[in-house]
């Protein structure tokens, strides 16, 4: 063995020999994780920057607020963008389970009001010209979409709920009901 000889790291790896089997697996374990984390740092990046997009459409959509007797078909244009692209985003984010998860049994109906509402808003504001039917569907497509993205939160439902039964319990007390 020569001392005097710098000798390069990863040659001396080499020359060491073959790793026993459970240093290997464990590496191997290791890289996989890595490369999981480097995915999901991507994933949330990549669902951020889709998510700001889609508040940037909601940000135009209320830009046309003002216009809405005019042409309300561009108010619903921006907005159903702007509720589409913050889904797409938390796809991004949560992955395929939420898309399962959503078309479970506990979430269809409002999946099912998310779709029937977005194409509502869109024959009434752009076909039929009936106001009064846009503001419904409007109203219909932010309620299941609110309801959609507490969905997609971790105990969201329950917040929801709990916030609903605290402005029931508001509203009663300001009519005097209790």
């Amino acid at each position: 063995m020569n001392f005097f000889k710098k000798q390069d790291p990863v040659v001396q790896d080499v020359e060491a020999g073959p790793k026993p089997a459970i240093t290997g697996s464990i590496l191997e374990r290791i890289g996989s994780k890595a490369n999981s984390l480097v995915e999901t740092a991507e994933n949330y990046q990549t669902g951020l920057i889709i998510i700001g997009t889609g508040f940037v459409f909601l940000m135009l959509a209320t830009i046309f607020l003002p216009f809405f007797v005019i042409s309300p078909y561009k108010f619903c244009a921006f907005y159903s963008m702007g509720t589409i692209t913050i889904f797409a985003g938390i796809l991004v984010i949560k992955g395929k389970e939420l898309a399962v998860s959503l078309m479970s049994k506990r979430y269809v109906l409002f999946t099912l009001m998310f779709v029937l509402s977005f194409l509502g808003e869109f024959y009434f504001a752009i076909f039929d010209k009936r106001y009064l039917m846009v503001l419904v569907f409007l109203a219909l497509h932010t309620l299941s979409c609110v309801y959609l993205l507490f969905a997609a939160v971790p105990g969201g439902v329950k917040l929801l709920n709990s916030m609903v039964q605290m402005g029931f319990g508001l509203v009663k007390k300001v009519l005097g009901r209790e």
